[in-house]
């Protein structure tokens, strides 16, 4: 098998699993729907982004650990 027909099979196993996940799950009935949903509905209660810093009540070290999950990841070439 060459290259390029692995590439090509490769290609349309892809196609394949993608269209059996999108007959299999129904629109917008994904694993994480209901927290797009929320997110949005925040977004247009607050009439602002969320801020990106968590609140200071909490100890440093879990403001730590949120300021983890919560900062972009940075690359640098």
């Amino acid at each position: 098998m060459t290259a390029r027909q692995a590439a090509l099979l490769l290609v349309g196993v892809a196609l394949v699993r993608g269209a059996l996940v999108a007959l299999v799950i129904p629109p917008f009935h994904g694993a994480d729907e209901q927290a797009h949903f929320d997110y949005a509905e925040r977004l247009l209660e607050a009439r602002a982004l969320p801020e990106p810093y968590p609140c200071q009540e909490y100890s440093p070290e879990l403001r730590a650990a949120l300021h983890q999950l919560v900062e972009p990841i940075n690359f640098h070439p």
